[in-house]
């Protein structure tokens, strides 16, 4: 959720900012002058970043962000206990198993992939064929 936060937040600031201040809804004092009027967070030249059309400019800090929140709140999160429960099961379903695996439950067998085929092409096929 960091992540997709703070990418999303510099998306704003980096593209639909610019644009609501060229069409005229906001000052221009942000756009030349930048956030609190530090000329390295100017949103058309973050960070001294110039020579970019908006649209690289933007997805270029936005994916930053975006990836270096998405592993700082990697590392500092810590999973709860039904989380690791879940991931243990989840590993462990996907290692292989016998031809004839059950399911978690060990009550049920899983449809083999040719039988699914066959069912599914004879289904497509009644809706589709000419």
């Amino acid at each position: 959720m960091a992540g997709l936060l703070a990418g999303f937040i510099i998306w704003v600031y980096t593209l639909v900012i610019p644009a609501l201040i060229k069409q005229g809804w906001m000052a221009e004092t942000l756009l030349n002058e930048g956030l609190f009027q530090i000329s390295w967070l100017r949103p058309e030249a973050l960070f001294g970043t110039e020579g970019l059309s908006s649209i690289p400019h933007s997805v270029l800090w936005s994916m930053i962000f975006n990836i270096g929140a998405y592993l700082l709140g990697s590392l500092l999160y810590s999973p709860h206990k039904a989380e690791r429960t879940l991931r243990t099961e989840f590993m462990q379903s996907m290692l292989s198993q016998t031809s004839k695996a059950t399911r978690p439950t060990g009550l049920e067998q899983y449809i083999l992939l040719q039988t699914k085929l066959k069912e599914a092409s004879a289904l497509l096929n009644n809706y589709l064929s000419g």
